[in-house]
């Protein structure tokens, strides 16, 4: 994003009609003068700023996170479906719009159009770097210009920055843009950037984002955060340095990031509120370590609600740590917890003094495959981190294609027995590997959404970690090393959104 002080003054200075001297200009001095000629015009009507159709646009550009980029997007979705509760699920991804895709920073501009003037983006605030609303678009410069003359701009102070996402043809110059624009705005232009207000009046921030089909001129959207926001961030950002301490480390673990989108995507689907007088059941039939476990728990035990967390996995060293890293996360004593050493399971109970039911989280050393065995009540979500088989590829010699083939019908089994245990319209979200990784050469013979679909279950959603077709780019040193492989794919994975039949 363009923000150097010496644009943001030509610009300030050309708002006020006063000539510049000394700035450098791709342009020849007679198309420059042609351009201000045809920029110069001023705001003769003032119109509101909505489209003929009586919509709003936001646009927001994603954290720079090569991995999450679609899991953000996917995330989005959710919420505009919940903004809507629209029950037609299948078209969910239709909602939010990839409008371009930052290739340096591997960020995307989303968009977001609304009838209801009391509807708000539907992007989390933590994962963009900013938000928007879209006060005029056009395909060219020209036609940017006289929809922002048409637009009703009250504002008594502003800042005006450059965000290219991707090259516009022919090409579009920033500073003879940015000059225009602000001859065109109303009010005056503060080139403190530590100011934010003046005269107990805002100061507005517009953005003008290029893509390759599109100029849209934005202005940013400051969101308010409520106590019990801010008092989730808190959590989340101690949760995130105590989970690295956790006694039991598991090289399978999710990667954090990944986890925490996952846990409040489960949050919208599971439209959660202060309703502690109604239990929450989660289950975890691969939980590892416990990631998801303790992050639902940090999660929703903030936002007051009472949970009931089920957590199964095969390994009973996997069982027992996942026990000994909720315990040591939480603070829990010794007296807050019972085992069964019949039915190897452990039972803590969360010391949450407010609540009039007790949050309990249970660990069972078990198959997942045989949940109707343990006469589990049902759920209201689940959450599972599939196995990836690639140990099974790694130690398994010339059997591999067997043990592939074992590891997929354990995995169509899991997702039988989950689906026996939830209750109807459950939310669930699946990580596994990506079933056709053709970058990596590697094919695993179990497709989670193929899966789920047989099963009966509403696809909302599947995006891939990192995006598909999409590497960061080697530097000419590491590409030219024969010794230095590509390894592309090797860490994909899959991520899928699912409503129980």
């Amino acid at each position: 994003m363009v923000l150097a002080s010496s644009l943001l003054l030509y610009t300030s200075l050309c708002a006020f009609g006063i000539p510049v001297n000394g700035f450098v200009h791709l342009e020849s001095n007679a198309a420059r003068r042609a351009s201000l000629s045809y920029y110069g015009r001023r705001v003769k009507q003032a119109l509101p700023s909505v489209s003929s159709d009586g919509s709003i646009t936001y646009v927001g550009k994603t954290i720079e996170s090569f991995k999450l980029a679609d899991v953000y997007w996917l995330e989005s979705c959710i919420s505009a479906d919940r903004n809507h509760s629209t029950n037609d699920a299948f078209n969910i991804t239709e909602l939010v719009q990839r409008l371009s895709f930052h290739r340096p920073t591997a960020s995307y501009l989303l968009g977001y159009s609304t009838t209801d003037t009391k509807d708000n983006a539907p992007f989390r605030s933590k994962r963009f770097q900013y938000i928007a609303k879209v006060l005029a678009v056009g395909n060219t410069p020209e036609e940017l210009l006289d929809d922002i003359r048409t637009t009703n701009l009250a504002c008594a102070h502003w800042r005006i920055c450059y965000d290219k996402f991707e090259p516009m043809q022919p090409k579009v110059s920033s500073t003879m843009l940015m000059c225009a624009i602000g001859r065109i705005l109303p009010g005056e232009p503060i080139l403190q950037y530590d100011v934010l207000s003046l005269d107990d009046s805002p100061i507005v921030e517009y953005v003008i984002v290029e893509t390759s089909k599109k100029l849209y001129f934005v202005e940013r959207y400051v969101e308010s955060h409520d106590n019990q926001e801010a008092t989730y961030d808190m959590s989340i950002t101690h949760f995130r340095k105590m989970w690295p301490r956790r006694p039991f480390q598991y090289s399978g673990a999710i990667s954090l990031d990944l986890a925490i989108v996952i846990t409040d995507i489960l949050t919208d689907l599971l439209h959660l509120q202060n309703t502690s007088d109604k239990k929450i059941r989660l289950l975890d039939p691969t939980c590892g370590s416990g990631t998801f476990l303790a992050l639902a728990a940090t999660s929703w035990l903030e936002l007051g609600q009472t949970i009931e967390m089920i957590g199964v996995d095969s390994n009973p060293k996997c069982a027992r740590g996942t026990v000994a890293n909720l315990m040591k996360t939480f603070s829990i004593e010794n007296d807050s917890l019972s085992f069964d050493d019949t039915n190897k399971e452990w039972m803590i109970t969360f010391p949450i003094k407010d609540q009039l039911i007790q949050s309990t989280a249970t660990i069972l050393a078990a198959d997942s495959t045989q949940l109707l065995k343990k006469s589990m009540k049902p759920f209201d979500c689940a959450v599972m981190n599939l196995p990836w088989n690639r140990n099974t590829f790694e130690f398994k010699g010339a059997n591999h294609v067997k043990e592939f083939a074992n590891d997929a019908t354990t995995n169509t089994q899991m997702m039988e027995s989950v689906a026996t245990v939830l209750k109807t319209k459950a939310p669930i979200v699946v990580v596994s590997a990506d079933s056709n990784d053709n970058d990596s050469g590697n094919q695993t013979l179990f497709d989670a959404e193929t899966c789920l679909n047989d099963l009966g279950f509403t696809i909302l959603g599947c995006v891939s970690v990192p995006p598909k077709g999409f590497d960061l780019p080697m530097s000419n040193k590491k590409s030219n090393h024969v010794s230095i492989k590509k390894l592309k794919g090797s860490s994909h994975c899959s991520i899928l959104i699912a409503l129980a039949p």
